[in-house]
């Protein structure tokens, strides 16, 4: 396992979550959904209170993510990794 590949994966991976996540929550359709259940989803005031506890366990669990794959997935890329899930 090469920890240097693994920080850079799981920062790669962190970043892209969020970036996908932005792009997906700016399509009008989506921004509307929101504004029709205020009761499921919560407001801003109380998103900003809670983002960095729920940013820090995406960070982690992501971290996780990049381990298992280097644990599962050795010297033959991502083939290996997708034919040893079989």
């Amino acid at each position: 396992m090469n920890w240097t590949r693994i920080a850079y994966s799981t920062i790669g991976g962190f970043v892209a979550y969020f970036i996908v996540g932005a792009v997906i929550t700016s399509v009008p359709m989506v921004r509307n959904e929101y504004r029709l259940f205020p009761v499921v989803y919560r407001p801003m005031e109380q998103i900003k209170a809670v983002m960095p506890a729920g940013m820090a366990a995406m960070f982690v669990s992501i971290l996780v993510l990049a381990i298992l794959y280097a644990q599962f997935c050795r010297d033959g890329g991502w083939i290996e990794g997708c034919a040893s899930m079989r």
